[in-house]
């Protein structure tokens, strides 16, 4: 069990609000430094150790990565209610337009109890750039939880897209 994970002010069980912090204890941890050491893995298993890689196959290693890039119109969701970026929250997270297909994002997201992350590889196929990224943020301005009142859409993915566009144009610019 963890310790120290007690949240907010204030949470809704069966529809009663309990005036104390919610805790994550037994919720599910997976810790945002984890979540960037496994994507590195993923993306470059050249650069670890055999010992350190996943045992996948090749097949089995393309298969994953075309996963994590795929877009929901490209695997027969409704595009205009799963738009290109609906889980691309860096530089895209908060338009609706395609994306560009020269840039290919490989990612996983959490959207759960006010709290967004995204744990992403980017790469420029046009521009030679590639960068990757993990970032979480939670938006929960009220303090409780399970009350479906958080600010993903107007605070988080917004600050997310940003945060993805000024590294990304960073990186652009940047000497190599």
């Amino acid at each position: 069990t963890l310790k120290g994970v007690k949240k907010g002010r204030a949470y809704y069980a069966d529809g009663a609000l309990v005036e104390e912090p919610f805790d994550f204890s037994l919720k599910n941890y997976f810790p945002i430094e984890a979540q960037n050491a496994l994507l590195k893995r993923i993306i470059f298993p050249e650069a670890f150790p055999e010992n350190q890689r996943f045992n996948l196959s090749k097949e089995q290693h393309q298969y994953l990565l075309e996963s994590m890039h795929a877009l929901p119109p490209q695997l027969g969701y409704d595009p205009e209610e799963f738009y290109d970026s609906y889980v691309k929250f860096f530089m895209f997270g908060d338009s609706t337009e395609p994306m560009p297909e020269h840039i290919k994002i490989y990612n996983k997201v959490g959207y759960a109890y006010g709290t967004l992350t995204d744990c992403a590889y980017i790469q420029d196929t046009k521009n030679n750039v590639d960068f990757m990224v993990t970032a979480t943020i939670l938006v929960n301005s009220d303090g409780i939880f399970n009350d479906d009142a958080y600010e993903y859409d107007e605070v988080g993915i917004p600050f997310l897209a940003q945060l993805g566009r000024e590294l990304y144009q960073y990186e652009l610019q940047r000497k190599r």
